[in-house]
């Protein structure tokens, strides 16, 4: 119970954060963390908020800062972390159970999100 309650705390500040107070935003960030493993398109995300697509993707990208895709590989970046630390599990299952089509393209932007974090940090940094 205790975990749970620390979790939506971490979340509601990560989401205020990301959504600078926008509702729209908001309820979007918050249900692609609730179904980044499932297929999500913009469009459906868009629908889900009340927004036409083209509306929610400008607002989405001025407000957060990085495209939709952009960030919802970054969820799911994030969130296999975990399930690559514990060993149990194939690459391949990995990447199918974050929702990404394929391990190659998973790994190709794995690449990518945790090479540029690194990149940021600067030289010598972990």
């Amino acid at each position: 119970m205790l975990m749970q309650e620390v979790l939506e705390s971490f979340m509601d500040a990560m989401f205020s954060e990301k959504d600078k107070g926008n509702p729209y935003i908001r309820r979007a960030l918050r249900f692609m963390a609730d179904n980044y493993s499932e297929h999500l398109e913009l469009a459906q995300v868009a629908e889900y908020v009340g927004l036409s697509p083209s509306h929610f993707s400008t607002l989405f990208r001025d407000v957060v800062g990085v495209t939709f895709r952009e960030h919802l590989c970054r969820i799911r970046v994030e969130e296999s972390k975990h399930l690559l630390l514990s060993k149990k599990y194939s690459l391949a299952d990995i990447a199918i159970s974050m929702g990404f089509p394929d391990q190659s393209y998973y790994s190709k932007v794995f690449k990518q999100i945790v090479g540029g974090e690194r990149n940021r940090r600067g030289p010598g940094s972990l």
